[in-house]
């Protein structure tokens, strides 16, 4: 069941099962009193990462005193160019070096720059050293970053990553009330659950839909029902919503192997593998839970777990692995970039 929880200002979150670990984690890492390791929360774009890292700075800020700073992983790289050219790359390292805590924000941005990277890997070293505090978000696991540092990769890692999911049906639900509460927008019940229902979407995405129908429903001086929805999603261009059976083909014909083997009892090598990375993406790109991700594959929950962590362990140090799961995405059309 979602809650909300007051935050240090009048906003609110609302934690979800979908967001309660990365929610968890977050917390901690602002309310320890030791800096403890990195946290890494990935997830797909619009899926509430950014809402959540501002809550824990927030926490973080009105709990002690401290030099922070919040950028994205864009930003940073072009204070490091612009800093370079002004042979002024000294006191940029200074300024971080000197943080309390560092919190960078779509690190995959930094895909392919390698010396950004270094920079970076350096000043989070330092960091760690004198017991700075570090916050990281993306769109891609650790194991899935492309063209970035082993060493750096190693220290996302090392830290504790944890995923946000795409909201399940109920989450929508929630969050669409959540929404309509917040921007005090009339949303009858039978609306929103027909809504959540038929837009399996981020919950940005969803917010904007609803501001979207609110004005809709204004100009005809009446309030957000069943039949506008209906209007509306008819005229949209709807999101291609992805299956479990879309993700078993997609890494079927990328890893050669046949749909009925990947759901068979076969534990092969040759096949163990494709299946336990059809599971992670499953995971990752649909809001199924374990148990729904299992009945597919004909295993337990238990089982997609294990092959979820094993398939994760085998991307970093397998480049070949990584490199078939962003060609599935890219078959899928999931590739954030």
């Amino acid at each position: 069941m979602a809650r909300l929880h007051d935050t240090v200002t009048s906003e609110k979150l609302l934690i979800l099962p979908e967001n309660r670990l990365a929610y968890t984690a977050v917390v901690a890492w602002a309310e320890r009193k030791t800096a403890g390791p990195a946290v890494y929360i990935y997830g797909s774009s619009g899926i509430g990462k950014s809402h959540l890292v501002r809550h824990g700075v927030r926490l973080l800020r009105g709990a002690r005193e401290l030099k922070l700073r919040h950028v994205d992983a864009s930003e940073f790289a072009a204070e490091l160019a612009a800093a370079s050219a002004a042979r002024g790359v000294r006191q940029f390292q200074n300024s971080y070096r000197e943080l309390d805590a560092l919190v960078v924000e779509d690190l995959q941005a930094l895909e392919g720059r390698l010396p950004t990277q270094q920079q970076l890997l350096t000043l989070v070293d330092e960091l760690a050293a004198h017991g700075g505090r570090v916050l990281w978000t993306c769109r891609k696991s650790p194991g899935e970053l492309i063209d970035f540092l082993p060493k750096l990769v190693s220290r996302f890692r090392g830290g504790v990553p944890v995923l946000m999911r795409m909201p399940e049906e109920s989450s929508r639900q929630s969050l669409l009330e959540h929404f309509a509460a917040a921007h005090q927008i009339p949303l009858p019940p039978a609306a929103a659950a027909h809504l959540a229902r038929e837009m399996p979407v981020s919950p940005r995405e969803l917010q904007g839909l609803l501001l979207q129908l609110d004005q809709r429903a204004r100009r005809a001086d009446s309030i957000i029902q069943v039949p506008l929805i209906q209007q509306v999603l008819a005229a949209e261009v709807r999101p291609a919503t992805i299956h479990l059976g879309d993700i078993a083909r997609a890494v079927a014909r990328q890893f050669g192997v046949t749909l009925a083997a990947l759901r068979s009892p076969v534990r092969s090598q040759q096949v163990m593998l494709p299946r336990q990375a059809a599971m992670l993406l499953s995971r990752e790109l649909t809001g199924a839970g374990l148990e729904k991700i299992g009945k597919f594959y004909n295993r337990n929950h238990s089982t997609v777990v294990h092959a979820c962590d094993r398939c994760r362990e085998r991307m970093e140090a397998d480049p070949e692995l990584r490199i078939h799961l962003a060609q599935v995405r890219k078959l899928l059309g999931t590739d954030p970039q």
